[in-house]
């Protein structure tokens, strides 16, 4: 007997108001939540700080840092069953503008831009 079970794409958004002050909190909300997509704002991130410091195993990390201020800062993490990559748009935009754009691929469906 073939069963079809249709898993639903879980997508969370938290606003975390700094990523390593509550990264033991995040990690075990998506892995207790089964997350497949996690958009995070206010990650209060930059250059200086590595990806290391906020990887989450089994999650692709992409992260857009805020560069004139400690606060702001966005990222995304993909599951790493799903076929994910960053799109770049050629936009009149302005250098610091917060926004990551990432094209996932979910089963047979189209792909979505998650942002």
């Amino acid at each position: 007997m073939n069963v079809n079970i249709e898993k639903k794409l879980r997508i969370e958004h938290v606003n975390v108001r700094s990523i390593i002050k509550n990264f033991d909190e995040v990690k075990n909300w998506m892995t207790s939540k089964q997350t497949d997509i996690l958009t995070v704002s206010e990650t209060w991130l930059d250059e200086q700080t590595p990806d290391s410091f906020v990887n989450i195993e089994g999650y692709k990390l992409y992260r857009k840092d805020y560069i004139h201020s400690k606060i702001g800062g966005v990222a995304i993490y993909v599951r790493n069953e799903l076929t994910s990559n960053e799109v770049h748009f050629d936009i009149n935009a302005p250098i610091d503008m917060e926004a990551i754009f990432v094209k996932v691929q979910y089963c047979k469906n189209p792909s979505i831009l998650i942002s």
